[in-house]
Formats: structure tokens, sequence, C-alpha cells
């Protein structure tokens, strides 16, 4: 003889309920699609601050030609790359921020 239970069988539905279920979903839903446009916002200026840094070197080397025979210019120079190095090192951090959330 069996146990005097064996033929019940457990429920797999839910013990509870959320009315507000899909309500949730679609929350998160619009949560990820906002992440997901900010990341690609992020991602679209960063080539375009890369595009601006390559133009701004190329001006600096236009820069240098003058740079030997004008202090104005070497002075130009040197802020350029000055501003240069940092808008590289300031893409660099937001990249690695960016591409950390991945």
């Amino acid at each position: 003889m069996g146990w005097p239970f064996s033929n019940i069988k457990k429920s797999n539905a839910p013990k509870y309920k959320d009315s507000l279920a899909s309500s949730k979903m679609e929350m998160i839903k619009s949560i990820r699609a906002q992440r997901a446009e900010a990341n690609y916002n992020k991602i679209k200026a960063i080539e375009q601050a890369r595009i601006m840094i390559a133009q701004a070197e190329k001006a600096a080397k236009a820069f240098e030609a003058t740079a030997s025979t004008n202090p104005h210019s070497m002075a130009s120079l040197i802020e350029t790359r000055k501003l240069i190095d940092e808008a590289i090192l300031s893409i660099l951090s937001v990249d690695a921020i960016v591409y950390a959330l991945y």
C-alpha cells in the first residue's frame, strides 16, 4: 500500500499572482530601452569626438610648420597639443565606462 496522499499532485501554479506584473514588465522594458538609447548616444558622441580630435591633430600639424619661426604659433601649438591630450584622456575614461556596462 502506498502513501495516503500519493495520488495528489502538486500544482505548478504560483501561490500568488501579481496583478501588476504586466505593468512592471513594461516599466522594465522601458528602462532597458532608455539605457540602450543612452549608451548608443554616448557611443555616437565618442565617435564624433574622435573625428574632431583627428581634425584638431591635422590643425596642429599645420601649426608646426609656422611654430619654428613664430612664437605665437608655438604657444598655440603647445596649447592645442595639451587640449588634444585632455580630450583623448576624457574619451578613454568615458569609453571605458560605456563598455564596462556591457
